[in-house]
């Protein structure tokens, strides 16, 4: 952070003295030596501090493949509860809207390859016979629906 501080304050002071030369030497014929000679020094006073930072702590912090592997298990399983919470909230809204007092406790969700969503199974509880027609009929006959522990066929 100092070296960038030092690059800013450095190609401030070339441009002000740029300034002050192009403003002092009222010679146009030099304007473009004069030119020519802010823009080295403008550019050396970019490339100096970054001279000075040390890059061998660059590659050092990265975890290993394996990491990777577990922090894309960890976002896999994190999307796959958002999107269970999301299909949850809305089954839970469907049965609301069509006053059924059934309560959805937990829906179990997995995001396919091809970024499809299968629901595998929900738990449901309260009135679970008109909830289980219901679900039935949003969900189809693939999905197991699970009373408290028994399933339901």
């Amino acid at each position: 952070m100092e070296a960038l501080e030092k690059s800013v304050f450095c190609v401030c002071m070339a441009a002000l003295g740029l300034r002050l030369a192009e403003g002092i030497l009222p010679i146009q014929r030099f304007a473009k030596q004069i030119r020519v000679l802010f823009t080295a020094l403008l550019l050396i006073c970019l490339l100096r501090p970054l001279l000075d930072m040390d890059f061998s702590a660059v590659g050092q912090g990265l975890p290993a493949n394996e990491d990777y592997a577990e922090f894309a298990e960890l976002g896999d399983a994190a999307r796959c509860e958002a999107v269970a919470e999301c299909v949850q909230n809305r089954l839970q809204s469907e049965l609301d809207a069509h006053h059924v007092e059934c309560e959805i406790l937990s829906v179990n969700v997995h995001i396919q390859e091809d970024g499809g969503i299968e629901i595998d199974e929900v738990l449901i509880g309260g009135s679970t016979l008109m909830g289980t027609v219901y679900l039935r009929e949003w969900l189809g006959n693939g999905v197991r629906i699970t009373v408290g522990e028994e399933a339901v066929p």
